[in-house]
């Protein structure tokens, strides 16, 4: 992870593989997150609303502590204090646009300290409750915190902690729903206690190569030969 203060005293952490774009001026303040996942600590400035804007959408906070994380489908905002203003945007709307939204007082949905959301390119998911000591604990000692989400998202997330790639079939493992703690740290014992957990065979291959397995898909290919 790495840490770095802005030039108005708000604070970022970037996860591993993460990268942002900053655009800073009189009147705004704009992080583009480019890719992976970012903890922002924003410091007050009521003149320069603060957004965060990815592919999927635009999310706008004066002073507040959250995380957004971006999935090739969609983005994640976890709120741990206060509040923030979620609109969901094309990638065309955002690069025209991104002035006028930070500039102006526009409408949105709410999201509240212990809530999280979804933002994709239909649309704001459902608000969902979430544990902000838990994921707070999960940022400080590099753990992998998630309720019921399918398990090759987990996987995708894993991959950005591991040197090489981790190799799946998410048609054969995209119905498995992951509830678990994981290190962040160890990603391969991580691929083994999920093994534990699931239907799946981890195969390391080399160093730099995992191969996932779903397990009763083997085993209905073996019955079909005999």
């Amino acid at each position: 992870m790495g840490n770095r203060t802005l030039t108005d005293d708000s604070r970022i952490t970037l996860n591993s593989a993460s990268a942002v774009n900053l655009d800073f001026d009189a009147s705004r303040r704009v992080l583009t997150l480019v890719r992976g996942e970012i903890l922002v600590d924003v410091a007050a400035d009521p003149a320069r609303p603060f957004l965060v804007e990815t592919v999927h959408g635009s999310i706008r906070a004066l002073g507040t502590r959250f995380i957004v994380s971006l999935d090739a489908d969609a983005t994640t905002l976890t709120m741990l204090e206060s509040s923030t203003t979620v609109q969901m945007a094309t990638e065309k709307k955002l690069q025209n646009e991104a002035k006028d939204r930070a500039a102006k007082n526009v409408n949105g949905t709410i999201i509240n300290a212990g809530q999280g959301v979804c933002i994709t390119a239909t649309g704001i998911g459902a608000v969902d409750d979430i544990d902000i000591r838990a994921v707070s604990d999960a940022w400080k000692f590099r753990q992998l915190v998630v309720e019921n989400r399918p398990l090759p998202e987990v996987l995708d997330e894993l991959a950005r902690y591991r040197p090489g790639f981790i190799r799946y079939d998410r048609a054969q493992i995209e119905n498995m729903k992951v509830s678990a703690v994981l290190p962040l740290d160890d990603p391969d014992k991580a691929l083994q206690l999920l093994a534990r957990s699931f239907p799946i065979r981890v195969h390391t291959v080399t160093s730099w190569l995992v191969i996932v397995d779903a397990t009763n898909v083997l085993i209905a290919t073996d019955t079909s030969r005999k």
